[in-house]
């Protein structure tokens, strides 16, 4: 019995002393564990820029749908003001800011003459203007070029209608003065500011032309006016 003892005793002390291989003892090196690194990189990058383009996308196509609503709406009020006030309207204006969602989305209103007057003036018509809304506001930073400079850039969404002017609307008594600003080539020349001044009493009117260049000064005194143009920058 003495001797199975010490024979398994021994056989126990021997089973603990075992050493495990080298191999196992020296862990991973510094190059192996750079090269573990890399292949993660390589794997990762590509997954994340393609979820943070198609959350960039999704969150983009909500705020363009916002802002369709938001051009919408305020295009039916200056529908409803009606054409008189439209006429006073002439230009590019601003149309204030809008809210929603913690977004802020500015608007513009753009009336022009329609029927083709910006690009004839001489066979212009007021029977009828052309009114825009623009709508602009941050563009969602994301995707593959979300460490450019264009992730700062705006979004735009416009909405456009014809808004006819009844005769009653034009006061025959009165004079209408329409402005196209041109460049050497013939292009027009939008966000110039146009002031027209009555050389009898001095009084002025000024209006910042639209996207094709022109304004419409509508129900003015009859009589001699000025008209100058400026653009900045």
């Amino acid at each position: 019995m003495s001797i199975l003892v010490e024979v398994l005793v021994s056989g126990w002390r021997r089973g603990r002393d075992r050493r495990l291989p080298a191999w196992s003892e020296r862990g991973f090196s510094l190059l192996e564990t750079l090269i573990a690194l890399a292949v993660l990189l390589i794997v990762l990058v590509p997954t994340a820029n393609l979820v943070s383009s198609a959350l960039s996308t999704g969150a983009s196509s909500r705020l363009r749908e916002v802002a369709t609503d938001i051009a919408s709406g305020q295009l039916d009020a200056e529908v409803d003001a009606g054409a008189a006030t439209l006429l006073g309207q002439s230009g590019f204006t601003s149309a204030g800011t809008v809210e929603r969602g913690g977004v802020a989305y500015t608007l513009e209103l753009e009336v022009a003459p329609g029927a083709g007057a910006c690009a004839a003036p001489q066979a212009g018509s007021t029977t009828e203007l052309d009114v825009s809304i623009w709508v602009t506001w941050a563009k969602v930073p994301g995707g593959s070029d979300w460490w450019t400079s264009s992730h700062y850039s705006s979004e735009l969404v416009t909405q456009s209608t014809y808004v006819p002017v009844p005769a009653s609307d034009l006061d025959s008594s009165e004079g209408t003065i329409l402005v196209t600003v041109t460049d050497y080539a013939g292009n027009g020349q939008g966000l110039v500011l146009v002031t027209a001044t009555d050389t009898s009493t001095g009084a002025t009117e000024s209006a910042t032309t639209t996207t094709l260049g022109c304004v419409l000064f509508a129900n003015i005194a009859t009589g001699s006016w000025s008209v100058q143009a400026q653009k900045t920058g």
